[in-house]
């Protein structure tokens, strides 16, 4: 898994975000935090697949921009994402809407 550059302030994930690849995400994003390359987006088209495991380390990196008083948006969210936040009710943590939330109803 080669770590992807950031530009524009924009980071590109693809691959898994699950149990068994969150550790090696976790440990080459730390690195960037603080520096001139630091993300201030993540794009999350190029995922494949989520799991709890994945979703909490997304819920981890929004908690460090945060406490670093700077703001961390996540683009592109697959589908199977936005059902995954919706059943942990992190959807809003995340700062996540799916289009069907924003069609003729609340989002």
């Amino acid at each position: 898994m080669a770590l992807p550059q950031v530009t524009g302030g924009v980071l590109p994930l693809d691959g898994d975000l699950t149990w068994e690849t969150v550790g090696t995400w976790f440990r080459r994003l730390a690195a960037m935090w603080g520096g001139s390359a630091s993300p201030r987006t993540i794009d999350l088209a190029g995922t494949e697949r989520f799991d709890s495991a994945g979703l909490a380390l997304l819920l981890e990196w929004k908690a460090r921009a945060r406490d670093r008083n700077e703001a961390l948006s996540l683009i592109n969210p697959p589908e199977h994402l936005l059902r995954l936040a919706a059943l942990g009710e992190a959807t809003a943590l995340l700062g996540l809407v799916s289009e069907a939330s924003t069609e003729g109803g609340t989002p």
